[in-house]
């Protein structure tokens, strides 16, 4: 018993991280079309957690699509007795998402997407039955001091606009039957104005409800990405919106 649980520690603290390591750019090459590292990976086995410090991922043309300081996941341990996945918390901190549309109206963020599209099976195969979604749990979900930059090459000159801080939170989302959740989103406009978004979701059946607001926003910043398309000059002053919503889907 004792050497199998040194055999346990040992694969979990030093073999899984060293593996995920060594595999994490050749995955990121092979779904996504991309380069990607990350400078720690830490597993503890007893605990069931897993943390990876500094992810990047980054276009053969070196373009960088999207860097992580932190990601930690816990998985509760209780969760392997029982038919259902349950996640402790799982937390990105300081995430910069850059997304850019070049000259050709190609965006980034979608050609990464593309080799994964390219290996799955041929349209004129029939369509499998659905399948159930997997049984998870996930009690706490955190985005912190995230940053979202979208650069506009089709217009002259260049338009640039940024999210900074994005925080993301959501509770107790399941795929169990009829289970209800809470999110609110909050990011604030480099050029001036905030974003709120928060509601409930339930994913088994799909239902969502909540309210959008922004507020404060400045005219002069989606103007910099319709420029070429209007004849007036950079306006003015700010703008307020708000809406609710509901979505369901049977």
């Amino acid at each position: 018993g004792l050497v199998l649980l040194l055999i346990y520690a040992i694969s979990g603290f030093l073999l899984a991280p060293w593996l995920i390591r060594q595999q994490l750019p050749s995955l990121i090459d092979k779904h996504l079309g991309a380069q990607g590292s990350a400078s720690a990976v830490r597993i503890n086995p007893f605990l069931l957690t897993l943390e990876i410090t500094d992810l990047t991922i980054t276009e053969k043309n070196s373009t960088p699509a999207l860097q992580v300081g932190r990601i930690f996941v816990d998985v509760e341990a209780s969760s392997l007795l029982r038919r259902a996945w349950t996640f402790r918390q799982i937390q990105i901190d300081r995430p910069v998402i850059n997304a850019e549309l070049d000259a050709k109206e190609s965006l980034n963020l979608a050609r990464l997407l593309k080799p994964a599209q390219t290996d799955a099976a041929p349209a004129a195969q029939p369509a499998a039955e659905s399948t159930p979604l997997p049984r998870v749990l996930l009690q706490h979900f955190v985005i912190s001091g995230g940053t979202f930059s979208f650069t506009d090459h089709t217009v002259q000159p260049t338009a640039r606009t940024q999210f900074n801080p994005v925080n993301f939170e959501m509770r107790d989302v399941s795929t169990l039957p009829d289970h209800r959740g809470e999110h609110v989103l909050t990011a604030r406009l480099r050029d001036g104005g905030s974003l709120q978004w928060q509601g409930k979701i339930t994913l088994a059946p799909m239902d969502s409800s909540g309210s959008i607001v922004l507020k404060d926003a400045k005219l002069a910043t989606p103007w910099r990405f319709v420029q070429d398309h209007l004849t007036i000059a950079e306006p003015a002053g700010s703008y307020e919106l708000g809406l609710s919503y509901r979505l369901r889907y049977g």
